[in-house]
């Protein structure tokens, strides 16, 4: 923003704030004078007095400076570049003006809001709009005389070089060539320069003159020349005699390649794609208070076109603009119910809403800066009353002067700090009175028990009267437990903090005695000696060395100081204090999960508000649900699966669609790698994504489910079943909007043969069978079509194929820089280069659906959809140039055969073989892509054999006979062959025209009789009904796959088709063939055959997931009676064998809670309602299908506890071995103690005869 504060008549600043972003180039005051002026003056006749400022406009390079003066008779227009002076302020160098006569109005009619003035990137043109038509009468003669409009060129003083600040301009020039353009010459309305993409620096190749006169819009390039690129034609303005008003706010207010326009006579605000031409998306505005009644519907676009904010009767919301879906609501204060501009800031996380003066529509005085996040109101603000705000360029609305608050705390109190305080009683303004204490807790898990402390807080009442408590259990994640060491209460927060051994949580106390706690935050820090500590604040520390800082920088812990570190919830940043904090929440996140599982309904209820509160935050380059699902693993997964079902319950459990979101449904996929157990979180995230959307009426919110589909419908992975019931469930989605669709819409017709191929379909819409529809930017109402009674649905094309988005192909091909389409040829050559490297430049690949799976109208209706518009001129390419090719050889082979004249075939034999290896080559691009999916079909056999064939042929009659000279040589060649016929041609000859039993049937052998009678009754009437029962079976398998098998084909058609769209520079811009979702209506009592030929009665259509997980569903506002066509059956759950690792602790204290899992009822067999054979076949093998992928996970299940049983044997065996060994060394150990003490007996033998020896007589008595 630039304020520009008007000192004199003669002086004033433009004064670019300090408080800017660091990317504002050109800070400070640019002070204008009379004196600067006076150097540059032209030596024309200057009007009384230098006039009142009325606009003003910096350069995309923020050099120069544009200013629009006013006096009574005469328009001034100033151009400025800006240098440093020797003051230290930067001042303006004057270059040129220009002088432009005012309309003769009325005196008393302000006409300075109908004068917008524009300045290109490198001030080389400048444009000042007229829309003073809506302060005039109409003329008699219906035309308006010429206004002072005009496209004005900088004359240089240097034109071969760029201006620089040595460099001044001379003069302003209006351009003739500009004027010449379509719709310029004599236009009234705004317009401004603009560039539509500005991601890298080369935006003067980008910019264009964009052009609003409230009935269309029209775009201009710069670059290579002024030259119309083409017009968007708009609805009228919602306002009628006001529609340039609302023409400036759309200038104002479009960012990037986006721009809103308000619909006339509609709750409806559309967004258009410039470069397109063509709608974007359309917005439902909202209102919430009809008795505030505002000026006007003001609109901004944030600058990289996410979301789209929208005021209007004091109710402002913000919308995403690729579909329209609703982000947050705020109701305004009465007092800022005028409002009149909005604007994004500060990197699109904040608003800026400019409130205006009581008594007039002009006068912007107040402010109000607004969270874009979460629609809080952060603070108020005003401006001069001699001043206003002026926008820049739309990507320029950054730098508004705002000082935020600050903190409390700051560096200062870390120099004055306390030990925590021992409060374990707490007295609210609301006269509640709180007592926490902590209580001995034994938890019996299934292999032990511990002794550990739950929080016990007890709250009383005012009056004493009543009591109750809230317990807080133990912290635990999958594999540790913490012991609680204090519990005590903040002096002057109101919250409740609890640690133990590194795990702090902070509860926020209710204010009413019937209120809930709040979980304010949960981190996991680490080491279990943390030093707590308080400010004067009451801000609560904790005093540690940053182990990022060590491990990063190698450093000791000498080198690395301790730190004190603030407990706060917000996280973010690069500082090595901001990563400790960013992992201490990680890691919080996954505590509370794992603590909830054993706890009350309260403690669910705040742990379920604390996750959704931070459930899409990004930090440190993830997203928190993400990396908790990162974690899993196969242990932990009835753990995870429990939560999950309760928490997507449960009404903080919403998640909000978003483009840069993670898709948790692929990452589950991911998983189901490792386990194929994961599925069930899976079909719980599933169902839960289809019940919001279905609430919403909005396919935003199957994002999750759309970035899902590649891992889901990949064949290598086992997850056809779950991949099917997925995609039935998307099939007759509805559409909120369908009055709006009506009246904008285009239909694809079908292609047909006319009369007049070059002429448009004409056909009204209730006239069409089936009909198509794509939203269109042109508004087409047809009283007609108010008789359409049929339900409108939608099917995105993420559907279809996936997108790859960081593929290889060029962007550079589809920019704004092309004016147009090219030449025919130079079409065909593109694809010809596309058709060398097709997988290279691949940008989408359709799914590999099985023809079961295509049995879906939302898959059938996009199909048909790119068939209709791209898919069939592809084809009709293709199949005219194989039919020239067999025209060719059909030609060439009767030319040989009957042509008398002789002549030279070889220009001929070239251009079949040039012809069939290109064919040929296209075939083994077919091959590439999937060899065995190519060799199942026996059409593509035909097809090289067709192929093949000439292109031997041609070679033969090439290369081989073109030498012949003589019939004596042929003859001789093919001697041998003639042999080799002649030999077995004889042999039959001679051996054939016999049968062995011919005088046998004429006899009276009566045996004989009955076996040739048993022989023709079994091969000719038996073997004969076989047959027809066969071809009856082949025939009901065609008639009821027919259909599959045509889509799928037609699908790779259009999947090529659409590849190469991408390959030529300007096509898709020159057709509206390429839309996000398409539109599509089938009639009730069809979707009813569907949802009852897919859900027969006893599967349980209506049943959800997250009931047969046991959580208590809680619905969505609007989600009871939506999308009753859908097809909302769920799949047989996955059986789980129990096992020691998967059991749940149970917690023994005053409040148990033990959850436990619902057994999942086994899936009902479908009742066969057709007796054909061929439906019972295919009844047959889904059954048999359905139950070999069951057999499968139970098989694999069964290998994985055999893996696990193999482990333990191999334990016991090494266990066993030890013992083995043990034993051994004991035994053995004995065995040498034995014979130590046989020796000691051996020699105390030889003792004694020794001693007998000595003593004879003593030896003698007896």
């Amino acid at each position: 923003m630039v304020l520009i504060n008007e000192i004199s008549e003669e002086n004033f600043i433009l004064d670019m704030s300090d408080n800017s972003p660091a990317d504002a180039r050109g800070q400070g005051q640019i002070h204008i004078g009379p004196e600067q002026q006076q150097e540059g003056a032209e030596d024309t006749v200057v009007p009384e007095g230098r006039g009142e400022v009325i606009r003003n406009v910096f350069s995309g390079d923020h050099q120069y400076a544009a200013v629009l003066l006013e006096t009574d008779t005469h328009l001034s227009i100033e151009l400025w570049l800006r240098a440093d002076s020797d003051a230290g302020r930067p001042d303006a160098l004057f270059q040129c003006r220009k002088f432009v006569e005012k309309p003769i109005l009325a005196p008393m009619i302000d006409t300075r809001n109908a004068y917008i003035i524009s300045l290109s990137y490198n001030a080389s043109w400048i444009s000042l709009t007229d829309a003073t038509t809506d302060f005039l009468p109409k003329p008699e003669s219906g035309e308006h005389p010429e206004g002072v409009f005009g496209i004005y060129e900088v004359v240089r003083s240097n034109p071969s070089s760029p201006m620089t600040s040595d460099q001044c301009a001379v003069a302003l020039e209006r351009s003739a060539t500009v004027m010449s353009l379509p719709d310029l010459p004599n236009y009234y309305g705004h317009g401004k320069f603009h560039i539509a993409d500005d991601d890298d620096d080369d935006n003067i190749k980008k910019e264009v003159f964009i052009t609003c006169n409230g009935a269309s819009v029209q775009v201009y390039s710069l670059y290579g020349g002024w030259k119309h690129l083409h017009t968007i034609s708009l609805d009228h303005p919602e306002r009628a005699g006001a529609r340039f008003n609302v023409a400036a706010e759309m200038i104002m207010s479009c960012q990037g390649r986006l721009f809103a326009w308000v619909v006339h006579e509609t709750d409806m605000v559309a967004v258009y794609d410039m470069e397109q031409g063509s709608m974007f998306s359309s917005v439902t505005r909202t209102c919430l208070d009809r008795s505030q009644i505002a000026l006007k519907t003001a609109l901004a676009i944030s600058d990289n076109g996410v979301l789209l904010a929208v005021y209007r009767e004091g109710t402002l919301t913000t919308h995403f603009t690729k579909n329209g879906t609703l982000h947050q609501v705020l109701r305004l204060p009465a007092e800022f119910s005028k409002v009149g501009t909005i604007n994004f800031i500060r990197g699109n996380s904040q608003l800026i809403v400019m409130i205006r003066q009581e008594g007039t529509s002009r006068l912007l005085t107040r402010g109000l800066l607004i969270n874009v996040k979460d629609m809080s109101i952060l603070s108020t603000f005003s401006t001069p009353a001699t001043g206003h705000l002026q926008g820049l360029r739309a990507d320029d609305l950054n730098t508004i002067p705002y000082h935020p608050v600050t903190l409390a705390c700051d560096d200062a109190c870390q120099s004055a700090m306390s030990p925590l305080c021992q409060r374990s009683t707490e007295a609210t303004s609301s006269g509640l009175h709180f007592q926490v204490e902590l209580q001995s807790t034994v938890v019996v898990l299934p292999w032990e028990s511990q002794d550990l402390r739950s929080a016990v807080v007890t709250i009383t009442s005012l009056d004493g009267l009543s009591s109750k408590t809230f317990t807080i259990p133990p912290a635990c994640d999958y594999e540790d437990w913490w012991l609680y060491e204090t519990a005590v209460f903040l002096e002057d927060r109101g919250q409740l903090v609890v640690e133990g051994q590194g795990v702090v949580f902070i509860w926020g106390l209710p204010t009413s005695f019937d209120g809930d706690f709040t979980l304010v935050l949960a981190w996991l820090i680490g080491p279990r000696n943390a030093e707590w500590t308080t400010c004067s604040h009451s801000q609560l520390y904790y005093r540690r060395r940053c182990a990022l800082t060590r491990r990063i920088h190698k450093v000791n812990d000498d080198d690395n100081p301790l730190m004190w570190i603030p407990v706060k919830p917000e996280v973010g940043g690069s500082a090595p204090q901001e990563r400790a904090k960013i992992m201490c929440f990680l890691q919080g996140i996954v505590v509370v999960i794992y603590t909830s599982l054993q706890a009350s309904e309260a403690f669910k209820r705040a742990i379920f508000q604390y996750v959704g509160l931070h459930m899409s935050m990004e930090v440190s380059g993830t997203n928190v649900l993400a990396q908790v699902i990162r974690n899993w693993t196969p242990e932990n997964y009835d753990s995870l699966e429990q939560f999950m079902a309760a928490f997507l319950a449960s009404p903080s459990g919403v998640m909000h669609p978003t483009v840069e979101s993670v898709s948790y449904v692929r990452l589950v996929l991911l998983c189901g790698r490792k386990d194929p157990r994961s599925i069930g979180i899976a079909r719980v995230l599933i169902d839960k994504c289809i019940r919001q959307a279905r609430a919403a009426m909005d396919v935003e919110y199957l994002f999750q489910i759309m970035r899902g589909l590649p891992e889901l419908l990949d064949p290598k992975h086992l997850h056809s079943v779950l991949a099917l019931h997925t995609l039935r469930r998307l099939a007759y989605f509805p559409v909120s909007s369908r009055k709006f669709i009506i009246n904008h819409h285009t239909i694809a017709h079908p292609p047909t043969f006319r009369l007049w191929p070059w002429g448009r379909h004409m056909r009204p819409l209730h006239l069409c069978d089936d009909p198509i529809l794509q939203l269109s930017g042109k508004r087409i109402y047809d009283p007609q079509n108010d008789n359409y009674t049929r339900e409108l649905f939608v099917a995105p094309f993420d559907m279809l194929w996936e997108v790859r988005r960081n593929g290889t192909v060029s962007e550079n091909v589809n920019k704004l820089t092309t004016a147009g389409p090219l030449h025919l040829t130079q079409q065909f050559l593109r694809a010809a280069l596309y058709k060398l490297t097709p997988e290279r430049n691949s940008r989408v690949r359709c799914y590999d659906f099985t023809l079961e799976m295509l049995d879906n109208p939302a898959l059938t209706a996009l199909v048909e959809y790119k068939w209709n518009t791209i898919g069939f001129k592809y084809w009709l390419a293709r199949f005219l140039c194989q039919c020239c090719f067999y025209l060719l050889v059909l030609v060439t082979v009767l030319m040989q055969a009957y042509s008398k004249a002789l002549q030279s075939s070889e220009a001929l034999y070239i251009a079949i073989i040039s012809c069939s290896a290109i064919f040929l080559y296209l075939e083994f691009l077919q091959c590439f892509r999937g060899w065995a999916r190519y060799f199942r079909s026996m059409y593509n056999l035909v097809d090289l054999l067709a192929f093949s064939i000439p292109l031997a042929a041609a070679i033969n009659q090439l290369l081989i006979l073109r030498d012949i000279t003589s019939s004596n040589e042929v003859t001789t060649q093919l001697n041998a062959g003639l042999f080799g016929f002649s030999v077995p041609l004889i042999s039959l000859h001679l051996g054939g025209r016999y049968d062995s039993i011919t005088d046998d049937l004429g006899s009276d052998n009566w045996a004989f009789q009955v076996l040739m009678i048993a022989y023709f009754f079994f091969t000719v009437i038996l073997m004969l009904n076989v047959l027809i029962a066969l071809l009856n079976v082949a025939f009901n398998n065609g008639d009821m796959s027919w259909h599959q098998v045509w889509l799928r084909n037609r699908m790779r058609v259009v999947e090529s088709a659409e590849n190469m769209s991408y390959q030529i520079p300007g096509f898709r811009q020159a057709h509206n063939w390429f839309p996000r979702e398409i539109y599509y209506s089938v009639t009730h009592e069809q979707a009813k055959a569907y949802k009852k030929r897919w859900v027969p009665e006893g599967e349980g259509g209506d049943e959800d997931v997250l009931q047969e997980k046991g959580a208590q569903v809680v619905l969505l506002p609007g989600e009871a009676g939506v999308g009753e066509t859908a097809m909302n059956s769920q799949m047989p759950r996955p059986v789980t064998p129990p096992s020691k690792a998967t059991q749940s602790p149970i917690l023994v204290s005053s409040e148990t809670s033990t959850v436990g899992d619902v057994a999942a009822s086994p899936a009902t067999r479908p009742a066969v309602s057709h007796i054909t054979v061929g439906e019972l076949d295919m009844t047959l093998k889904k059954q048999d299908d359905s139950l070999r992928s069951l057999f499968m996970e139970l098989e694999r299940q069964m290998q994985l506890q055999q893996a696990s049983f193999e482990d333990q044997i191999e334990k016991m065996d090494a266990r066993f071995q030890q013992q083995q060994s043990f034993f051994q060394a004991q035994n053995e150990q004995q065995d040498a103690r034995l014979q130590q003490l046989q020796e000691s007996n051996v020699q105390i033998r030889l003792l004694v005869e020794q001693f007998a020896r000595l003593h004879p007589a003593t030896g003698a008595q007896p």
